[in-house]
């Protein structure tokens, strides 16, 4: 993890913001982009707001017998619903009755999806007024993560036997109709979600995550084997049906859609190696890919705001710069923790005093239970928002140490 000085981070973050600030309001609308811009050499990343969240905690998933059978079901419904229509198209003898068939299963499709999206919805809003806890938030995000997986494995079989039929093609209408309803479903996905459906759906190790939620969006992030995960999600910043804004721009709207991702991400447009930019059918959705040294990016904006509404980040821990180091020392033990930003990847040190030989010990996290360290005395979590105690145990030595507030 790198250590630029607190002086040096504060002064380049200040003048980065004022650049980003400039280039988004020259000729973009959206000038409030809810993008915030990270130290120096650090991708930016999108952010509920400190002052509108509601509700924040770290939980573990918990393998239960109705997030098991609600994965299964779902896996169990596509293909069903897939084996229905390709029987349906297989019989059809007319090319109406083939579009009849399609339209049949566009029509379901179209249904669960607004149900999906206000199930979802209520999911964020019950979290962040306190009616549900983390954890179960978190497994019905992880239920909403493969009823869409489930949907979109439909509407990738129609698109496939209609694609490889060369006496039918599908009505243009229809056709934008499956494009706006996968690339619906597909911003009720994200990374986290997806690792904790698979674990809750097939078991494997235990996962924790920090969750947060304002009344319209959440966070989740996760450390995960040498990673840091994390997917967010704005709802007030996606608004379908509105305008799209993107389309109006001479240069073309995916054209546009790309400089707006670049002018928010101004460090992964300069570090990228690889990446696409995509209009996800009429739905004015679009897909903003980006590949860098240290992990990947993906944003959705919406064309209604021309801001980010969805973003999942993957990067390997080493990659963040270090904002503050926190050292205590009792008798002859030290605990380091290296901050970075609230919501982002932290990272606990144990060593003998006066050196950086690492020391077998234990820590706790809040109110979370001890967490054995490891050989090398390190152990990875995600940096909370409020205060967090952080009490760590030597032989007979304990230490403790404030993470956040004054």
């Amino acid at each position: 993890m790198s250590r630029p000085s607190l002086a040096v981070v504060v002064l380049l973050v200040a003048l980065s913001a004022v650049t980003v600030a400039g280039a988004v309001t020259q000729g973009q609308t959206g000038a409030t982009a809810p993008v915030e811009t990270a130290s120096p050499g650090e991708p930016n990343y999108l952010s509920l707001g400190e002052s509108e969240v509601r509700a924040s905690n770290s939980t573990a998933t918990e393998i239960d017998v109705g997030s098991a059978i609600s994965s299964d079901s779902s896996s169990l419904q596509a293909t069903h619903a897939t084996l229905r229509f390709e029987r349906a198209y297989a019989t059809a003898t007319t090319a109406a009755n083939q579009t009849r068939a399609i339209r049949h299963v566009v029509d379901r499709i179209e249904n669960e999806s607004l149900a999906l999206r206000d199930r979802n919805r209520q999911q964020v809003a019950a979290y962040g007024e306190g009616a549900v806890t983390a954890g179960t938030f978190l497994r019905e995000r992880a239920r909403i993560e493969s009823e869409a997986a489930a949907l979109r494995t439909t509407i990738a079989a129609i698109e496939a036997r209609t694609d490889r039929d060369p006496t039918y093609s599908i009505p243009t209408s229809l056709s934008g109709r499956l494009s706006d309803l996968d690339a619906s479903l597909e911003v009720l996905q994200g990374p986290v979600s997806a690792s904790v459906a698979a674990r809750l759906a097939t078991g494997g190790d235990r996962q924790r995550v920090y969750v947060e939620a304002s009344a319209t969006g959440y966070t989740f992030a996760q450390v995960r084997n040498g990673f840091y995960v994390r997917e967010t999600f704005l709802g007030d910043q996606w608004v379908p049906g509105e305008p799209d804004q993107f389309t109006e721009n001479t240069s073309g709207r995916l054209a546009a859609a790309e400089q707006r991702a670049e002018t928010l991400y101004p460090w992964v447009s300069a570090n990228k190696f690889g990446g696409s930019t995509w209009g996800l059918g009429p739905s004015g959705i679009y897909r903003y890919r980006a590949e860098f040294q240290s992990g990947r990016l993906t944003a959705y904006l919406d064309g209604g705001t021309t801001n980010v509404f969805r973003e999942a980040q993957e990067r390997t821990l080493g990659s963040f710069n270090t904002t503050e180091v926190i050292n205590r020392t009792s008798g002859s033990a030290t605990l380091t923790v290296d901050r970075t930003f609230p919501t982002g990847p932290a990272e606990i040190g144990l060593t003998e005093a006066g050196s950086e030989r690492a020391i077998a010990g234990t820590v706790t996290i809040g109110d979370r239970e001890p967490i054995e360290l490891g050989d090398d005395g390190r152990h990875w979590f995600v940096q909370p928002r409020e205060t967090t105690w952080i009490n760590a145990t030597t032989g007979s030595t304990e230490i403790t140490a404030r993470l956040g507030g004054s």
